[in-house]
């Protein structure tokens, strides 16, 4: 079995998240405070105590805090804007493992789908004019979300309903967690410990529901373990061996490098194998250098290691059949970046000139592969490996070979990072974007179906190799080439804005195309700008836009030139002296001589981007004045919807 998806209420910095895992590996990308770490903390402490259940302290409530000076709820309770869960086929009688044909009835939604359609809060909350206060678009905000309730926008619609409503009733800890077995035939679901409460999916697979919840109860903050039926029930009387069952079937474990470990493990074999990793690690990580003996002792530990814990998930037989090293044209456009092959670090291990980051890479990986914290592995079950923000301690292609190892795994990880590269090695599929909604957190993901083989491809040359850092941005300010990029940064700045640091990318999209683009930053929840030339080509731009998001809101996000390129349209605003003065011949001071000519004689004596930058030379000594009108409109609305992102 593995984890499927967690709800989690009320938890430290997390008011409502729902989230769903791969069965490989789930990468978790978002801003700090926007609830990656809450999640982390909220699975470690149900699953990674070992042998005690988690007990929940009064400091891990979460705290409401208004944004908008609210002093009541909104809302008698945020329960009646969540879904209830949706009832589920009949389970199959115990012991048989004849399937039964599934009933019409899904699981529970688990995460905010990826939509092409028109996403419910996208556009809804961030664009409102710049003459309201925020507290007055706020308001708007929770009219539009109470006309959309009443009109039954469905389920998912209807769970985000809370995400900008306070509520000062945050008196309750409530982390659910849902286990599926991982295929047809999973004997762990035979356990007579857990057997009587598996529930059957419309999809033909079980999945168990457990809950641990915390409230006040008679002065004391008391903590509940549950399991739940299919009509989200509790079963009466649960043991509490089945749940230490549970959690040694799952166990989470944590990267710990010489910062974070403070525990010892406990069984004896693997104590002293993880004695001697951290004591060649540490080392290691200062730079010391190691004699002959050493690196020798420490390759034989290596080597015992991989031998136990690859060869208990039949990593070497994956390896013999090929499966780690073929790539087909699906596994290329899904993972741009290729990673070593155990086959390839194996060789490795057993040269003489392995070197010293490959094998910190590998040590460290060691570490994470074995019994930590007190929690013992357990062969049939499927350990979840945690690992936060890795790339802090490697350098970027010590970080690909670490994942190398860990990819050949076979246990369930969960990662958060920063790094491009590492998202780039892994699949699209894989990759969650956690966003603060006003009080809540979303999950965005991309869906199996989202993106044809041709966005995959597109996207997957033009930001996951070229420009992985897009990812990690708030907004996408798209535009067709350099130019636009130079000459749109240095005005920002001018005005007060530093694009990057308020997480707006300028991302050019000629090569590429609009439609991959805006298709991946809807999936994605990032907000996205559109600027286009005025001739034919940024016409056909233009309506791509207005296809894909609709009228109205192309209003908001689609700025057109009024000239036929960025070039006619400085010229045309108070630029025209720099376009004469880069042609580099004085015949261009003559009166009626055509913008036309002038415009195509600099481009051809300095080229677009050093007309742009000769240009940008002289605004930056006008100032903020000098900024064209279209260029501080635009930037105007993009800063507003980056301060709706700040509450």
């Amino acid at each position: 079995m593995f984890l499927e998806g967690a709800e989690v209420h009320n938890f430290r910095g997390i008011r409502h998240l729902k989230i769903d895992f791969e069965p490989g590996s789930t990468v978790l990308i978002g801003e700090n405070s926007w609830g990656k770490t809450s999640l982390l903390r909220a699975l470690w402490m149900v699953l990674g105590r070992g042998n005690v259940l988690c007990e929940f302290a009064p400091k891990d409530l979460y705290v409401p805090v208004p944004l908008f000076g609210e002093t009541v709820s909104e809302v008698t309770s945020t329960a009646e804007l969540e879904p209830k869960s949706a009832g589920l086929a009949p389970a199959r009688r115990p012991g048989s493992n004849k399937r039964r044909a599934a009933g019409p009835a899904k699981l529970p939604n688990l995460v905010h789908e990826g939509s092409l359609s028109r996403p419910p809060l996208y556009f809804g909350k961030r664009h409102f004019s710049h003459q309201e206060s925020s507290l007055l678009r706020h308001q708007q905000y929770l009219a539009n979300l109470k006309a959309r309730k009443s009109q039954g926008d469905g389920l998912h619609q209807t769970t985000e309903l809370s995400a900008g409503v306070f509520s000062t009733k945050a008196d309750h800890i409530e982390i659910s967690l849902i286990f599926r077995e991982s295929d047809i035939g999973d004997e762990n679901i035979l356990e007579p410990l857990v057997q009587p409460y598996w529930f059957y999916g419309s999809d033909g697979l079980y999945r168990i529901h457990y809950r641990v919840s915390a409230r006040y109860v008679d002065g004391r903050f008391s903590t509940v373990h549950e399991l739940l039926d299919k009509r989200g029930n509790p079963f009466p009387k649960v043991r509490k061996e089945t749940f230490l069952y549970l959690i040694a079937m799952n166990p989470v474990l944590r990267l710990r490098d010489r910062r974070m470990n403070n525990q010892k493990v406990r069984e004896g074999a693997a104590q002293n194998a993880g004695d001697e990793i951290n004591t060649m690690i540490n080392p290691l990580m200062e730079g010391v250098a190691l004699s002959g003996q050493e690196m020798h002792d420490s390759l034989q530990t290596l080597n015992a290691l991989l031998q136990k814990y690859f060869s208990a998930y039949n990593a070497k037989a994956r390896v013999q059949d090929g499966s780690l090293n073929s790539r087909n044209v699906g596994d290329i456009v899904n993972r741009p970046i290729s990673l070593e092959t155990l086959q390839d670090l194996q060789a490795d291990l057993e040269s003489p000139k392995f070197n010293k980051t490959k094998l910190v890479a590998a040590l460290l990986a060691g570490q994470v592969s074995q019994t930590m914290g007190g929690v013992h592995l357990d062969w049939s079950g499927s350990p979840i490996i945690i690992l936060e923000d890795i790339e802090s301690r490697f350098h970027p292609s010590l970080l690909l070979s670490f994942w190398s190892v860990l990819e050949g795994v076979k246990m369930q990880k969960i990662v958060t990072t920063n790094s491009g590269d590492l998202l780039s090695a892994l699949p699209l599929s894989a990759l969650r974007r956690l966003q603060r909604e006003y009080y809540d957190t979303l999950c965005y993901k991309i869906g199996e179906n989202n993106l044809s083989k041709d966005d995959l491809r597109r996207i997957a040359f033009h930001i996951r190799l070229n420009r992985p850092m897009t990812l990690f941005a708030r907004s996408w300010l798209l535009v067709e080439g350099e130019t636009e990029i130079w000459m749109l940064s240095e005005a920002a700045a001018l005005l007060g804005i530093s694009l990057q640091c308020e997480g707006i990318r300028p991302v050019e999209f000629a090569q590429c195309g609009l439609q991959p683009l805006i298709k991946l930053a809807r999936l994605l929840g990032i907000r996205f700008f559109v600027l286009t030339d005025g001739d034919e080509a940024g016409e056909k731009y233009a309506q791509v836009v207005r296809s894909m998001v609709g009228r109205d809101e192309a209003k908001l996000c689609l700025y057109m030139i009024p000239q036929v390129d960025i070039e006619h349209y400085l010229y045309c605003n108070g630029y025209a002296e720099v376009f004469r003065r880069c042609t580099g011949t004085r015949e261009m001071y003559k009166k009626g001589i055509p913008a036309d000519k002038i415009i195509d004689k600099a481009i051809r004596h300095m080229s677009k981007p050093g007309l742009a930058l000769a240009v940008i030379d002289e605004m930056q000594k006008r100032g903020p004045a000098g900024v064209p009108r279209l260029f501080r409109t635009m930037f105007h609305k993009l800063n507003e919807s980056q301060l709706a992102d700040n509450f």
